[in-house]
C-alpha cells in the first residue's frame, strides 16, 4: 500500500496510511506540493517556481517565500526527503515515490480502456469495471477548492488541467451512460446521465 494518498478530484487532501490526512499550514504549501507531484516527471527550477507562486513579489522576497512554504510542507510531510528531491537550484518530486494519486490512477484507467479496441464494448467486462472504477474517482475537478486569489500562473495551470481532466470525465460518463442503455439498466443509464449533465452545466458556467 502507498504511504501517502493524493486526493486531488474534488476537495483536496494528502493522507498518510498511518497518520491520517496531514495538515500543511497555508494553501501555498498544499499547492505547491500538489503542483510538484502532479509534475513529478519535471524537474522544477527555483526561480520557476518562484514567478508561479509569487509572481508579484521582488526576488527576494520570493525567494524567502518559497524557502518558508518548503520548510511547511517538510512539517507537514514529516520527511520530504522521502517525497522531494531539492538543490540549491530545483525541486522535483520523486517519480519512484510511494504514493498513490487519484488523479494519475483515473488517467491511467482511461488509457488502459482506450488502448483496448471494442467491437462492443458491452461485451468487455473488464472495461466495463475498469470504467466504473474511473467513474467512481472523479469527485470533481482537479484542486477543486485550492484556487490562489494571489497566483494567476498558478491558477491558470490549475484551469487548464481541470479541462483537460474534465473532457476526459465527459467522454468517459457519455461511454457509461452507452453501455447501460445497451445493457436496458436504465436506472444506472439515468445516474451517469445525471453526473453528465451535472458536468456540462458545470464547464459552461467556468467559460462565462
Amino acid at each position: 500500500m502507498s504511504s501517502l494518498r493524493f486526493h486531488f478530484l474534488g476537495s483536496s487532501r494528502i493522507v498518510h496510511e498511518e497518520r491520517g490526512a496531514l495538515p500543511f499550514k497555508g494553501r501555498k504549501a498544499l499547492a505547491l506540493l500538489s503542483y510538484v507531484a502532479v509534475e513529478s516527471k519535471k524537474v522544477h527550477a527555483r526561480d520557476a517556481l518562484m514567478g508561479l507562486f509569487w509572481s508579484e513579489m521582488s526576488h527576494k522576497d520570493a525567494q524567502n517565500n518559497l524557502r518558508v512554504t518548503l520548510a511547511r510542507i517538510n512539517k507537514g510531510l514529516g520527511d520530504a526527503s522521502s517525497y522531494l528531491v531539492t538543490s540549491k537550484h530545483s525541486i522535483q518530486f520523486r517519480p519512484d515515490a510511494n504514493v498513490w494519486m487519484d488523479v494519475l490512477a483515473f488517467e491511467d484507467i482511461i488509457s488502459d480502456y482506450q488502448a483496448h479496441s471494442h467491437e462492443d464494448i458491452t461485451v468487455c467486462s473488464d472495461c466495463h469495471e475498469k470504467l466504473v472504477k474511473a467513474a467512481e474517482l472523479y469527485q470533481g475537478d482537479v484542486l477543486a477548492d485550492l484556487y490562489l486569489s494571489d497566483s494567476e500562473v498558478f491558477n491558470e495551470w490549475q484551469l487548464t488541467q481541470q479541462e483537460r481532466i474534465r473532457l476526459k470525465a465527459s467522454s468517459l460518463f457519455s461511454d457509461l451512460l452507452s453501455i447501460y442503455e445497451q445493457k436496458q439498466d436504465y436506472e444506472q443509464a439515468e445516474h451517469y446521465a445525471r453526473q453528465l449533465i451535472e458536468l456540462e452545466f458545470f464547464h459552461e458556467a467556468a467559460q462565462r
